[in-house]
């Protein structure tokens, strides 16, 4: 009686082997799948082909990225709006101005009287990460405590508010980016 309870518990520990090896073709490639019986050699089942990208095709992007939506003009003001609410509570700023592209915003601060610091990497990284508490799609913030460029910010904010054509929103976008250092 021992050896046939032996049997069945060995018959029943292979299918389930053999019900998990399924299990992992569905993810892997190439994978054997082990036998109930030792006279059968491992097969593979369903080997998995990496598939190939068609013409046009989109990249996907790993579910932990998160990916920039595509915002309208007035909607990408409305985010850079509460970005400049979120930036207001920092310590150091008395206001800000940002507007939001894509994955990228520009930032100009001016200092609470006071501050009597200059921009900072800390301040900067503050300032980055209010705007991706907001955004947490945003990959680059950029941030200038120079009274032009906060100037050159709030207007391309203006001109997205107004819905100016994205083309000449980028091209300012950029060279704003360019001249922060």
């Amino acid at each position: 009686m021992k050896n046939h309870t032996k049997k069945i518990a060995l018959t029943l520990v292979a299918l389930a082997l053999v019900a998990t090896m399924t299990a992992c073709a569905n993810t892997c490639n190439d994978v054997p799948v082990a036998s109930p019986s030792p006279s059968v050699s491992p097969t593979v089942i369903n080997p998995i082909s990496t598939p190939t990208a068609l013409p046009g095709a989109v990249p996907t992007v790993s579910p932990t990225e998160p990916v920039a939506p595509t915002l309208s003009n007035q909607e990408s003001a409305a985010l850079a709006n509460r970005c400049d609410e979120r930036i207001s509570k920092i310590s150091e700023v008395e206001e800000s101005v940002t507007v939001v592209l894509g994955d990228q915003s520009l930032s100009g601060v001016t200092f609470a009287h006071a501050y009597r610091g200059d921009l900072t990497d800390r301040i900067v990284s503050i300032v980055g990460d209010c705007v991706k508490e907001i955004a947490p799609y945003m990959q680059v913030s950029h941030v200038t405590n120079s009274p032009e460029l906060y100037q050159r910010i709030a207007a391309l904010r203006a001109k997205q508010e107004m819905g100016e054509g994205p083309g000449e929103l980028k091209n300012e976008f950029d060279e704003i980016k360019g001249a922060i250092k």
